[in-house]
């Protein structure tokens, strides 16, 4: 068992390393060749400075773990601090608040260089430090993101850490044995998430839970912020967003290692509290220990009990997470974008068309960069590259109270009935919980056969073939010279001139004028075998299939 164990977790091990070295690899294509990184990379006009000090964070923590080049770390660290303003600020951007303030873009650049694993000039910090502390009025975020960079920078510093972080947890709020920080109203906030995990995370930097150095008193506050982060999980492990979610799992995860917990040793154990008549599976049973501490455990239940009651017994710390997954038809109405769907079919075809309108409905202005998530409709093929899921993402910098539209061609390949509604999706990039989702179709199309031309009565009827053949359409010039005219007998030519059977043309006996062009459109051909001269004006008319309401129009071709 214990070979078993070990091996379990050697290979998730080896696995999580794996993912780490695709994740930077990846990362280097967003990367410009001044050594900032930005959403698009080399596409966008210039670097971000919020995600040039996220990523310099991100590769700077990877250092333990992989090899991360550390001339394109150096790179990135010089783009920034050739960016600094005379005050030892950063400018604005990126941060996901709306602020005036410099100082919460800076206290996360300053904590982002010094995790960088780079040394920083002394200078650079203090000054950075001074532009933190000119926010007279910070906000509970700006307030989080200053504890944690106060308490990074060691020294004396640390002392106006804690006098921070009494301040925000002075503002916190505390229920039910839990205890987080209440940036926005609502509990589901990334940026809620976000600021308790800084505010944890520097309580761990002062070593405020550390079993020779801490008391009971911290650790039970610390303790009460863990069980909050961890209920904010969803089931699929992460949180609300990219940031928090990276956030709040390096908090718990140097939490956990502040606990210095040893000789891990306990059962847990789940009993299903279901309806009366009903079988009740047997309990559950969990035993972690030393060896399995670090591999997570699951089990799938048979049905939805009414409740579940977790037992432990023993010694050591544990998380149990249960996770209930459900579909609604329609999503419950939110007030931060307006969408409006408009889909489009045709009389006959594949062709759709999807129109999409949407504008922002939430305080502050505009909003952060919005995603556009459309998912596509069983029959419906995406033309990318690598489509790994049925949907297409469109980014947008931001989305304002004006309404923007767009509209998206879609083919359907394979006609199909019943079609299950897709689903449209737009949410703030930064602050997913901001979102909208509404729901499309369209009507069942039947194959139609292709159509021939006629190109002198222009009527169309359905024929047993499936290409629509090029035709050749008679053309009349006037002619003020020796332009040859495309004529059908050799009545039609002047007394002067020559009839010409193969081509048929009228033309003098001192006329050299040999040239020729194509005139095309997809549906239907119009081939034209005459180019005049500059004196001579052409014009033809003929009838050109055009997919437009199932019927024939007649177009103007111009050579």
């Amino acid at each position: 068992m214990m070979m078993m164990v070990d091996d379990k977790f050697r290979s998730a091990l080896s696995s999580i390393q794996q993912a780490v070295i695709d994740w930077y690899q990846r990362e280097l294509n967003y990367k410009h060749t001044d050594g900032s990184y930005s959403a698009f990379g080399s596409s966008d006009p210039e670097g971000s400075m919020w995600l040039t000090a996220f990523v310099v964070r991100s590769f700077g923590q990877s250092a333990d773990f992989i090899t991360v080049d550390e001339k394109q770390l150096r790179d990135s660290i010089a783009w920034i601090l050739a960016r600094r303003l005379e005050n030892g600020c950063f400018p604005k951007g990126g941060i996901g608040e709306e602020t005036s303030s410099p100082a919460p873009l800076t206290a996360y650049v300053l904590m982002s260089l010094l995790e960088s694993g780079i040394p920083v000039e002394e200078q650079v910090v203090e000054e950075a430090l001074n532009c933190i502390s000119k926010d007279d009025k910070p906000s509970l975020y700006t307030l989080a993101l200053a504890c944690y960079a106060f308490a990074s920078s060691g020294g004396n510093n640390t002392e106006h850490a804690q006098e921070l972080l009494d301040q925000l947890l002075t503002a916190a709020t505390r229920k039910n044995g839990l205890i987080w920080v209440p940036v926005e109203d609502s509990l589901k906030s990334g940026v809620n998430v976000e600021a308790t995990a800084y505010a944890l995370l520097t309580m761990v930097k002062l070593k405020k839970i550390d079993s020779d150095v801490g008391n009971d008193a911290d650790r039970a506050i610390a303790l009460s912020m863990v069980r909050w982060i961890a209920q904010q999980r969803n089931s699929k492990g992460g949180f609300v967003s990219t940031q928090d979610t990276v956030v709040a799992l390096e908090a718990l995860s140097e939490y956990s290692a502040s606990m210095g917990i040893q000789n891990v040793a306990m059962d847990v154990t789940v009993i299903e509290d279901v309806d009366k008549g009903v079988e009740p599976d047997e309990p559950i049973y969990f035993s972690v220990s030393e060896e399995n501490k670090l591999i997570q455990q699951e089990l799938k239940l048979s049905g939805v009990p009414k409740k579940l009651t977790m037992q432990g017994f023993g010694t050591g710390c544990a998380l149990v997470q249960a996770s209930l997954r459900y579909s609604v038809a329609d999503a419950p109405p939110e007030a931060s974008f307006i969408l409006e769907l408009n889909p489009m079919s045709f009389f006959w075809g594949p062709s759709r068309k999807l129109s999409i309108c949407a504008r922002y409905d939430g305080p502050g202005g505009d909003s952060n960069m919005v995603v556009m998530e459309i998912g596509m409709l069983s029959g419906v093929k995406r033309w990318e590259v690598n489509p790994q899921n049925n949907q297409l993402n469109l980014y947008f910098n931001s989305l304002s109270p004006e309404t923007k539209c767009i509209t998206v061609n879609l083919i359907q390949n394979v006609p199909m009935e019943n079609l299950v509604p897709a689903v449209v999706r737009v949410y703030d990039y930064y602050n997913p919980e901001l979102f909208a989702t509404k729901n499309y179709t369209f009507e069942t199309w039947e194959p139609t056969p292709p159509i021939a031309i006629d190109p002198i009565s222009s009527t169309a009827s359905p024929i047993p073939i499936p290409v629509v053949t090029a035709l050749p359409i008679p053309l009349q010039a006037e002619n003020n010279g020796s332009v040859p005219r495309l004529v059908s007998t050799a009545e039609d030519c002047k007394p002067n001139q020559k009839f010409d059977s193969q081509k048929q043309t009228c033309y003098d006996d001192s006329s050299t004028t040999t040239s020729s062009a194509q005139n095309g459109t997809q549906a239907g051909i119009v081939t034209s075998t005459i180019v005049p001269k500059t004196d001579a004006k052409l014009t033809t008319t003929a009838a050109v299939p055009s997919r437009v309401g199932g019927r024939i129009n007649k177009t103007s071709v111009a050579p």
